[in-house]
């Protein structure tokens, strides 16, 4: 079994599944290890699609597969999912996901000591593919560059509803706003907010800026203008 350092928090699921009422074909593009499919046991009744790059913590959510709780599994790029669907013949009518928050996660350096940090990288055990945007910080170009491919290439399906789950973070004193970025460029393509829910989530409390956590995760519903 491949762990992965970023699931959904429990207390975010019932929030996720109920703002997805109604919805009847759900897709996480950037899906991990299929957590997600937990929205189930708080009333989501509709079919859902997972996508994830890696292919270790794809085959974990292959074993969801398995048990009937997720309809289908991709495993690639987000900005190629426009090509799955047209094999699979389906277009979601919601996408439900955590993008990457290019927060300490990201770092993927080399530790001599053999430690298991609490990052992508250190989990999955080697470099994350050249697609990923894990392996970038919020404030890289590369970080940017990904997301905005990726979104571009997500609403071209079309969605009605997109459910985003962020967490903004400090670094050096001075707060990332993780989420603003990502309704910035929703907007470009066609989308605004329809509802903000703050959900008490304090994460953890370790590293240099332990006293500076932001405590609470974002959910955005967005609709399509």
């Amino acid at each position: 079994m491949t762990r992965h350092p970023a699931t959904y928090p429990e207390v975010i699921l019932p929030v996720l599944a109920g703002q997805l009422k109604g919805c009847r074909y759900t897709l996480d593009p950037f899906g991990g290890t299929g957590k997600l499919a937990e929205i189930y046991r708080f009333g989501y009744t509709g079919d859902l699609w997972v996508n994830e790059l890696e292919p270790e913590w794809a085959d974990e959510a292959r074993r969801l597969q398995d048990r009937k709780l997720i309809y289908c599994v991709t495993q690639r790029a987000a900005h190629t999912l426009n090509h799955a669907v047209e094999m699979d013949g389906r277009r979601p009518d919601a996408i439900c996901t955590s993008p990457v928050y290019g927060n300490k996660m990201s770092e993927h350096c080399n530790w001599k000591d053999g430690r298991v940090c609490h990052t992508y990288k250190s989990y999955i055990g080697h470099d994350l593919d050249h697609d990923n945007a894990g392996r970038f910080y919020f404030w890289d170009r590369e970080y940017a560059d990904i997301h905005w491919l990726a979104w571009k290439n997500l609403t071209d399906m079309a969605p009605e509803v997109i459910i985003l789950n962020t967490k903004d973070f400090y670094r050096m004193g001075a707060i990332q706003r993780v989420g603003a970025w990502h309704l910035m460029v929703l907007g470009v393509f066609g989308y605004h907010l329809a509802e903000h829910v703050q959900v008490e989530c304090p994460g953890q409390r370790q590293g240099a800026n332990h006293k500076l956590r932001v405590d609470h995760e974002d959910v955005w519903r967005l609709e399509r203008k």
